[in-house]
């Protein structure tokens, strides 16, 4: 009886976990002859397009046979494509489909008679809202970071603290089409760890859709990797060297292993940075008794350079040919840098019997940032209905203090008055929650609906500590010390239709938002609330005919005022300039209108019209008490602005 128990519970186990195979042979429809070295994906049966799931893949023989094995029972798309040849489609049941037999691939309208002209994609691509740069096995690629590779796609253009902008305006980094939610040298550290290799296509998103949220006005540029299709382990590693008037210094690590059931990635990144910046400016300030010039001079520099640590990792499992869960964790962590900064204010004439003002600081800032994302992706019934989810979890830390000595000088170069010593802390902690969900649905003919909803939340709180210097001890002082805690959530909702006709792409759709905001002052207890409501319209047109592509967008797009924008107390910045906030902004709203244009023949160009209002501007004041007189920044909502805008690309 055992036995017999034994032997039916091994049956049983062994049909839960019975994977199967799948073969076939890959042959010239003119002349019959096998096909070598032809790539055969085995996709989720969602659709043909290039988002479908891969599963797994293999290369033909030199027969032109291939096996795809460890395959889960369900249904498939296998893709077979080789270059000179039209990419070939079958569908497979397994296990009820073992062999696929002959699969006859025809030679491509490309692919002449003794002369074999061989196509692949081109570099730039234009799509309905977007143009993509496909960089995967290009020259772009050869030995550089993706941070490199940023800097030679056309229409960016990279700083060297590694803030990337498109026309002008900086714009968010996305990573396999979500955010990365990071920026600065955390952002940094991370694209200059990940080397170009991995990079299999930029999409330069410049006019965003309803899809996307309403905020931000620069576009997305999303990096899509690689997806390998190699099962076991495998990975790569980079370093680099960078030397101007400072050096920096980086290195990463990138790993990969898959199996049939499960995808495990990471990256970590390691990078180490130093500073210079000089700045010469001139403020000159209108009074009742006539007009004080501040000439200002000052130079910082990395006294201790801080070591910064970047990891990305995830895992994919594949829970059916239909169903995929993805976990995805980011995690930054930065030493602690000290930057010293050396600066003289000739003042014109005298203010309170001071003609002269040095000043010297030292500035430490340290941080770490956590963020974790759950995703599930469920292809439904009908090829290419599709459902999204998205949730997200953040929480971001910053350490920033700084000490500062004023000193004080006459016409004659005397000494006027003691010495001024302050320091202040600025700790500051934001935590984010957001959840998403988006569906799919073809339509007629070739038309698609796409529809989603979208719910986060933020808190930022920042404690802000103020001491001085008096009699020998440090002092709290009251005037500048204040606790500033704001909140906010954006509900929204969004539409969108496409449809191609022939040579013609349109897409069109709209979003809802609904944003609700809180600014408290701890210090003083002054609270301020805000709510809206708006529609985001956008429509995107693509006429595209074998030489060139020509295209038009439109969008509506808002930029909400930052939490320390809306916090109204003043920071002095030193003896003689302050910055502080405004409660009372409102959100800038800008209507994109966009022209593109792209010839096969290497030429790429784009004209842009930005029509902005409720613009919000650093607007300098004056201030008056006595004989002394100081300078400030207060953001204000200042009219309309219009921003017209071009760039060129030529190839050769």
């Amino acid at each position: 009886m055992k036995k017999y128990i034994t032997i039916v519970f091994c049956i049983f186990s062994l049909c839960v976990h019975a994977q199967y195979s799948l073969t076939g042979v890959v042959r010239d429809q003119s002349e019959g002859g096998p096909v070598a070295y032809a790539t055969v994906a085995l996709m989720s049966a969602a659709d043909s397009s290039a988002d479908s799931s891969i599963v797994t893949g293999v290369t033909t023989g030199d027969a032109g046979q291939f096996k795809l094995e460890n395959v889960k029972p369900g249904d498939y798309l296998v893709r077979i494509s080789f270059i000179g040849y039209e990419t070939v489609y079958r569908n497979a049941d397994v296990p009820k489909q073992s062999d696929l037999g002959e699969i006859l691939l025809a030679e491509s309208a490309n692919r002449l008679k003794e002369v074999v002209v061989t196509s692949s994609r081109p570099l730039i691509e234009r799509r309905v809202d977007r143009y993509v740069v496909n960089v995967s096995s290009h020259i772009l690629t050869a030995g550089r970071n993706v941070l490199d590779v940023l800097r030679r796609t056309p229409g960016l253009l990279v700083s060297s603290d590694g803030t990337v902008t498109l026309v002008g305006n900086a714009v968010d980094i996305w990573i396999d089409g979500r955010p990365s939610k990071i920026s600065g040298e955390q952002l940094k550290s991370l694209l200059t760890s990940m080397q170009g290799e991995t990079v299999e296509r930029i999409e330069v998103i410049t006019n965003l859709s309803s899809r996307y949220d309403a905020e931000g006005t620069g576009g997305i540029v999303d990096i899509r990797t690689k997806k390998g299709l190699q099962y076991g382990l495998n990975g790569s590693t980079n370093a680099g060297y960078t030397q101007s008037r400072v050096d920096v210094e980086n290195a990463g690590l990138q790993l990969n292993y898959r199996t049939s059931a499960v995808n495990l990635f990471g990256n970590y990144g390691i990078t180490r940075n130093n500073s210079y910046n000089s700045l010469k400016q001139k403020n000159i300030v209108e009074t009742q008794g006539g007009s004080v010039t501040f000439d200002e001079y000052t130079r910082s520099k990395s006294q201790k350079s801080p070591v910064n640590h970047q990891l990305r990792a995830g895992a994919d499992f594949f829970l059916s040919s239909k169903s995929t869960l993805g976990i995805l964790l980011n995690d930054y962590e930065n030493g602690e840098g000290e930057i010293c900064l050396d600066g003289n204010t000739y003042i014109n004439p005298l203010s309170e019997g001071v003609s002269h003002a040095v000043v010297h600081s030292l500035s430490f800032r340290s941080g770490s940032g956590r963020q974790a994302n759950v995703n599930f992706q469920q292809i439904l019934s009908k090829p290419g209905q599709q459902l999204n989810i998205d949730l997200d979890i953040a929480r971001f830390a910053n350490k920033p203090s700084q000490n500062i000595t004023n000193t004080y000088y006459g016409l004659a170069g005397e000494q006027a008055g003691d010495v001024e010593r302050l320091r202040h802390a600025n700790p500051q902690i934001i935590n984010i929650r957001s959840g998403k969900l988006d569906y799919s649905q073809p339509l007629w003919g070739n038309g698609r609906l796409e529809a989603g909803v979208k719910s986060s939340s933020s808190k930022t709180d920042n404690d802000l500590l103020y001491e001085e210097y008096v009699n020998g001890n440090w002092e709290t002082d009251r005037n500048q010390t204040n606790r500033f805690i704001y909140t906010e959530q954006t509900h929204a909702a969004y539409l969108n239709l496409s449809k191609s006709w022939g040579k013609w792409s349109v897409q069109a759709g709209f979003r809802g938002e609904y944003t609700v905001s809180k600014g408290e002052q701890r210090t003083t207890g002054i609270v301020n609330d805000s709510s809206y409501f708006n529609l985001f319209p956008a429509l995107f047109v693509n006429y595209a005919p074998k030489e060139y592509t020509l295209s038009f967008s439109y969008s509506r797009r808002l930029r909400r005022p930052s939490y320390g924008q809306l916090n109204p107390f003043e920071i002095k910045l030193d003896a003689y300039s302050y910055t502080a906030g405004n409660p009372f902004l409102t959100p800038n709203y800008r209507h994109l209108f966009e022209v593109g244009y792209i010839n096969r023949r290497n030429l790429m160009v784009t004209l842009s019209y930005n029509y902005s209002t409720d613009l919000i501007v650093q607007t300098p004041v004056a201030d008056e008490s006595g004989d002394k007189v100081r300078y400030g920044w207060i953001p204000t909502n200042f009219g309309t602005r219009i921003n017209v805008g071009g760039m060129a690309n030529y190839r050769f």
